[in-house]
């Protein structure tokens, strides 16, 4: 007010310097400021405004309010500020004098007396971090500056991250606190190797301004059931692998799949697959298949270049075989019949066809006495069955059971002579007996087919006989002894099946005739012809032994001389060669057999009355064979006649003997 006052009574000259005066007063403040650092800077570094160069020329207080640019203001002559953020921030400092301004001048930054200036601060965070590749999913931090990527495994290449600075700017201008570490690369772009699997964590770090990527470059590791036998599928593949199990009414096989590095179902990188040819998928990293039906399934995962196949073998028992001599490993569809003593190897196939066994698979058992794990067993057969449907059984088990029904027999030879008479020897035959081979089984019934055949022959070497007739379905034969005495071996052997070769052999001793004996007819009968000096009796022939039949030989007396013949049949000629002959009747333990024709051993002499005379005939006893050889043997057999000046006459033969007179009436034989 008082300055007012002067003006309005100074003169002219007056008045002009108080206009000067005037106008020096109305001076407006000067803005200005200081910034430190005054340079790019990362985000989060703390700046320093000094507005001590900003001044009143009326050397009035002044007041300083600041402006930030992001939002934030501050007050006084030297404050401190940072960002969070990346970008450029304009800064105002806005000076007022804290007295009335009287004018404005016409400054160019005039306000009333206030004055305002700005800089501009350029302050880098991180923008953005991003992957070329990649999918990404939560990974349950909350925090959106860090992120996972799944990335699939490849054969070649890489993956790329990239950092955005914010403001953009080239590499070479980043101020040195900005860092990107993780893989290989630049200050701006870096790799990580997709060929190897793993993971790799990219940070991107501008002061307080941070990002983060984890990139995990995925592959299918493992693929593995929670139940199951590994066996060697033969490919030399680590990454194919199979498996078997049993059977089971009930249960699932769980076959889980592993990445690695491991990640969750959900957070997979988006080419994983789980597939599989039979089962159930449960989600990406589970998958079932059903035990309760045999069977084959590949389940494959993949991701990217690798893949992992598991094959599971849902196994039971299809058949049980037994090792056949002639035709290896056979199936076993109907009873198995076995000889007693034999040693069987059984073998268990699985379904599916080619499989293997699990561990400790098949379990074998049965009344057999059948025991052991694995795909064979073998048993010796020691308990002969009762009866054809008394089954010695084996069983496998492998979830399932399958059971084989063994009939356990034993057999015997049975011999039928032709001549089969009560109470002859069983172990000896006559030469040229004919006997039927044929067996018999216990238990009863068990044919030849079923036994595997069963045939008839005799030892090796020179043993007297032949085989013939031989009927191997029926296990029958003939034997006939020959002319030839010894020991014989009859064998019978079971030609095929699980007991083919086992046999049983019977030791028979071929004998020949020993000796002869005769018996007379009737002992008080004698031939004779009235008024000749004659006799004569009827005898029978009988060969030893009695315990063996010589029905198929021939019988015959052989030529001899008579030694002696003496008075009036001193002049007898010799016995003739078959004089007496015949068949040979069936044999008779007591008697022995005997030759079918009757033996009339008779002299006569006439005149009756010719005198005292005889003759002796030690006649030789032959068998005619079939070959019509003639063989003698024994001892032989006196033929004595005998003649009396009186007319009596005497014949003897064989210990036997009757005496006729002359006189005596006719009678015939």
């Amino acid at each position: 007010m008082k300055r007012k006052l002067l003006i309005c009574v100074c003169a002219l000259t007056v008045v002009i310097s108080t206009i000067n005066i005037i106008y020096a007063c109305c001076q407006d403040p000067t803005s200005d400021f200081l910034v430190t650092p005054d340079d790019v800077v990362c985000a989060g570094t703390s700046f320093s405004f000094n507005a001590s160069d900003s001044y009143d020329p009326d050397e009035t207080e002044l007041t300083y309010e600041w402006n930030f640019g992001d939002g934030d203001t501050g007050s006084g002559e030297t404050v401190t500020h940072s960002y969070d953020e990346g970008g450029e921030y304009t800064v105002t400092l806005h000076v007022i004098d804290n007295d009335d301004p009287c004018c404005c001048g016409g400054g160019p930054n005039c306000e009333d007396g206030n004055d305002v200036s700005s800089q501009t601060v350029k302050v880098v965070g991180v923008e953005s971090l991003e992957p070329d590749s990649g999918t990404e999913f939560d990974d349950g931090d909350g925090d959106p500056d860090t992120k996972s990527y799944g990335d699939s495994i490849s054969d070649s290449g890489k993956t790329t991250d990239r950092a955005t600075p914010k403001p953009s700017m080239p590499e070479e201008e980043l101020p040195d606190p900005w860092t990107f570490t993780g893989g290989t690369g630049t200050r701006l772009t870096r790799t990580c190797d997709r060929t190897i699997a793993g993971i790799t964590t990219f940070t991107c770090t501008a002061g307080t301004s941070s990002k983060q990527n984890t990139i995990y470059v995925v592959e299918a590791h493992s693929l593995e059931p929670d139940i199951g036998t590994e066996i060697d599928d033969g490919d030399g593949d680590p990454d194919t692998k199979s498996y078997v199990v049993a059977v089971s009414d009930t249960d699932v096989v769980t076959i889980i799949a592993a990445p690695y590095p491991s990640l969750s179902a959900q957070n997979l990188p988006s080419d994983w697959s789980l597939t599989g040819t039979a089962g159930t998928k449960i989600d990406n990293l589970t998958y079932t298949v059903d035990r309760t039906t045999p069977g084959v399934a590949t389940i494959t995962a993949t991701c990217g270049s690798s893949s992992q196949i598991t094959k599971i073998y849902v196994v039971e028992v299809d058949i049980i075989q037994y090792y056949d001599p002639d035709n290896g490993y056979t199936n076993i569809e109907f009873p198995l019949y076995v000889y007693k003593g034999t040693t069987v190897t059984f073998k268990a196939i699985p379904a599916p066809s080619g499989a293997s066994w699990p561990s400790g698979k098949p379990v074998w058992g049965g009344t057999s006495g059948a025991s052991g794990t694995g795909s064979t067993t073998s048993v010796t057969f020691n308990t002969l069955s009762s009866s054809l449907s008394d089954y010695k059984t084996v069983t496998a088990e492998c979830g399932n059971t399958i059971t084989a029904n063994i009939v356990v027999f034993d057999f015997e030879g049975v011999f039928t002579p032709e001549d089969n008479f009560s109470g002859r020897h069983t172990m000896y035959y006559g030469i040229e007996e004919e006997v039927a081979l044929s067996f018999d089984t216990d238990p009863w019934s068990v044919t030849a087919g079923q036994a595997g055949g069963l045939k008839w022959t005799k030892g090796s070497g020179s043993q007297p006989g032949t085989v013939s007739n031989v009927d191997i379905d029926y296990g029958t034969a003939d034997y006939d002894a020959g002319a030839t005495n010894g020991t014989v071996w009859l064998i019978l052997t079971i030609k095929s099946g699980p007991s083919k070769g086992k046999w049983e052999g019977y030791q028979k001793d071929i004998i020949l005739p020993s000796g002869t004996r005769m018996t007379r007819i009737d002992p008080t009968h004698v031939w004779h012809i009235n008024n000749t000096a004659s006799a004569g009796i009827k005898l029978y022939y009988w060969l030893d032994p009695t315990h063996v039949s010589f029905k198929n030989l021939d019988f015959g007396e052989d030529s001899c001389p008579p030694t002696p013949a003496w008075g009036v049949c001193s002049g007898i000629g010799p016995h003739a060669q078959n004089t007496f002959s015949g068949g040979i009747m069936g044999g008779n333990s007591t008697t022995g057999c005997r030759v079918q024709a009757e033996d009339h051993a008779f002299c006569i002499m006439t005149p009756w009355n010719a005198g005292d005379g005889g003759w002796t005939w030690n006649i030789p006893t032959q068998y005619i064979d079939d070959t019509s050889t003639r063989n003698t043997f024994g001892s032989t057999q006196n033929h004595v006649s005998r003649f009396w000046a009186n007319g009596d006459a005497t014949q003897s033969k064989g210990g036997h003997s009757g005496t006729a007179a002359a006189a005596d009436p006719t009678q015939p034989f």
